[in-house]
């Protein structure tokens, strides 16, 4: 009886000193597990707590996600640190996906003002390759009228020259005309002058009254003709004289088309510098307005998260409190 009454007490002393190993493994277990990183739970929350109050939402958030990793929960202390942590947890959240909200509008507009401009850059591209475009039509133009000109007035000239050479020609025909009608006269006289000899002595006196005749015939047919040429030349050069004046005037006259022409395009193109120099300070206008009110809303937007953001230090404080 004696043997089992100690034996059952040895039992009794083994199970009790069992048990209290077991409790104090599991109590050493827990905050070593606390602990991990050199870092308890509470630590990790008041570091998400001063990220939170300096606006460093993303460490905030990670602070507090491992102080609730970390966290036992074993007593009501631990329970009600991690009912804070998670609300905290939910409060960044809040102000994250605000933040990333504010994120994407202001992408967005950057997005949408990007585009714009290009938009208006290829605008501008296209109207400066049209008014390229334009410029050489209007120099290709002018060069073809210079060159036409320039074709018309050689082609006159060339007119010119040959009227002139066909005049030399005929000059030149002439003078052989003459020439020969005076060799043939000559030759007339030389036989005329034989004939007299041969007949001197009978018809002396009837030979020298035909040829006074012959020879004022022969001077009134040479006069004629003289005259006859002075009048046709006379006629030839006012001809040359009134085909030159008409030249001349129509060159002078299609001078003044050209000139009233080059005219005509100077001011067609001062007028679109004119129109393309408005355009332009309309959309250099319109750009400083753009920027002046993207700048207000940016102004706005910050005096907004400014605002909001001192809203919420003072809940905080009153929380606090």
């Amino acid at each position: 009886m004696f043997n089992k009454a100690k034996s059952s007490k040895m039992l009794r002393a083994g199970v009790c000193v069992f048990i209290g190993m077991v409790l104090l493994g599991v109590s050493s277990f827990f905050p070593l597990s606390a602990q991990a990183g050199g870092k308890s739970s509470s630590e990790y929350f008041e570091m998400g707590k001063a990220h939170l109050e300096k606006g460093r939402f993303e460490e905030a958030a990670k602070e507090f996600e491992e102080s609730l990793r970390l966290n036992p929960r074993l007593d009501e202390i631990d329970k009600q640190l991690a009912k804070e942590t998670q609300a905290y947890l939910e409060k960044v959240n809040v102000e994250l996906g605000k933040i990333n909200e504010k994120r994407k509008i202001k992408e967005k507009r950057a997005a949408k003002l990007l585009a714009e401009k290009k938009r208006q850059a290829e605008i501008i591209a296209r109207k400066k390759a049209e008014e390229l475009k334009k410029k050489e039509e209007l120099e290709k133009k002018r060069e073809e009228e210079q060159a036409r000109i320039k074709a018309e007035q050689e082609k006159a000239r060339q007119e010119l020259i040959w009227k002139r050479a066909e005049e030399r020609a005929r000059k030149l025909r002439e003078r052989e005309e003459a020439k020969r009608l005076a060799e043939e006269k000559k030759a007339k006289e030389s036989a005329a002058k034989e004939e007299v000899r041969r007949l001197k002595k009978v018809k002396a006196e009837k030979k020298k009254a035909e040829l006074l005749a012959e020879k004022k015939r022969q001077a009134e047919i040479i006069a004629r003709k003289k005259a006859e040429e002075l009048k046709k030349r006379e006629e030839r050069i006012a001809k040359f004289r009134a085909e030159r004046e008409k030249r001349r005037k129509l060159i002078a006259q299609k001078r003044a088309d050209w000139l009233r022409k080059r005219e005509e395009l100077r001011k067609k193109r001062m007028e679109a510098r004119k129109i393309a120099a408005r355009e332009k300070a309309e959309k250099l206008k319109k750009r400083e307005e753009e920027r002046a009110r993207i700048k207000a809303e940016k102004k706005k937007a910050a005096e907004e998260a400014a605002r909001k953001k001192a809203e919420e230090k003072a809940r905080e404080k009153q929380k606090e409190k």
